[in-house]
């Protein structure tokens, strides 16, 4: 959105206020429109992915008594290749599936599901 369409925006939000008690100030609206770019855009940073280069950082568990982390890995061998892995806290070896896997360049937590999902 631009700033004049922006402003045309608020300007249309002003004339719905006619009453002296409910009228807002247009720097009132535009601070609260702020407010709200900013809480989506903390919202989206959380959702991001972050990649950790491995063995520089490994793997830390969420809770005492975790002992399979699921992860996000980038595997270099013949082919490179991305997929989801389980990392063993007690073992520190990546597991995909029933196979140890070797050459983790980069892991990442995965991403909480979306909102509403089952």
């Amino acid at each position: 959105m631009t700033r004049a369409e922006y402003q045309k925006r608020l300007r249309l939000i002003c004339k719905e206020y006619t009453g002296e008690e409910k009228w807002r100030k247009l720097s009132d609206l535009e601070t609260a429109y702020n407010a709200a770019l900013m809480a989506k855009i903390r919202k989206l940073k959380s959702q991001t992915i972050v990649w950790h280069k491995y063995p520089d950082e490994k793997p830390k568990p969420s809770y005492e008594y975790e002992v399979n982390i699921p992860l996000i890995v980038v595997v270099e061998k013949d082919c490179p290749w991305t997929g989801t892995a389980y990392y063993n806290t007690e073992s520190g070896n990546f597991w995909h599936g029933s196979s140890k896997v070797k050459d983790v360049l980069f892991w990442a937590y995965l991403p909480a599901p979306p909102e509403g999902a089952k």
